[in-house]
């Protein structure tokens, strides 16, 4: 899989304790899976907006984003008569949201950050028809609209160590995530 993309955005300090912000990217994305003999390509449009609230050592943030895509597939059909290529296209679309809370201690030099999140998210992936040279209405691949949903929990005690030796400031970060089963709708 190859992938491009990039975002801009911007923020500002709302109060001296509120900063938030926007921002929009987009992405390009193709696939191609040899024993499958398919490939395709997705592109996409994102937007977000985030924001984080602090009150002396603690804080709250929270992200949500939207994305549009695009997507594309060709495959192989093989094994009887002639090979053919059936091709497919689509649209699908994405819903995430990011929520955390955590609290900044100081120790020796070290900063230490645990926080807890939730991440919330849900993928659309609109109806399609594959066709094809040679096809016949009855042999289209015909999938219907589905939904969905994921939700990703996470605590992470990050630590960050301030050196005069050093022109940036070296972090290191270890996390638990708990992934909640996938479900459909």
């Amino acid at each position: 899989m190859r992938s491009a993309g990039g975002v801009i955005g911007i923020d500002w300090q709302a109060a001296w304790d509120l900063r938030v912000g926007i921002a929009a990217g987009g992405s390009e994305s193709s696939f191609s899976v040899a024993d499958l003999q398919t490939s395709g390509r997705i592109t996409g449009g994102h937007i977000g907006a985030y924001a984080k609230k602090t009150w002396d050592a603690w804080y709250a943030a929270a992200s949500v984003s939207y994305a549009r895509f695009s997507n594309s597939t060709t495959r192989m059909i093989t094994g009887v008569g002639d090979t053919e290529a059936a091709s497919g296209r689509f649209d699908s679309d994405q819903f995430g949201a990011r929520f955390e809370i955590g609290r900044k201690h100081a120790y020796a030099g070290i900063n230490v950050t645990p926080f807890v999140a939730v991440e919330p998210a849900v993928l659309w992936q609109h109806g399609f028809t594959e066709t094809g040279p040679g096809l016949s209405d009855g042999a289209r691949i015909r999938p219907g609209e589905q939904r969905r949903s994921s939700h990703r929990s996470s605590s992470a005690p990050p630590a960050t160590m301030p050196t005069s030796r050093w022109p940036a400031t070296r972090s290191s970060r270890k996390r638990w995530t708990a992934r909640a089963p996938r479900c459909c709708a």
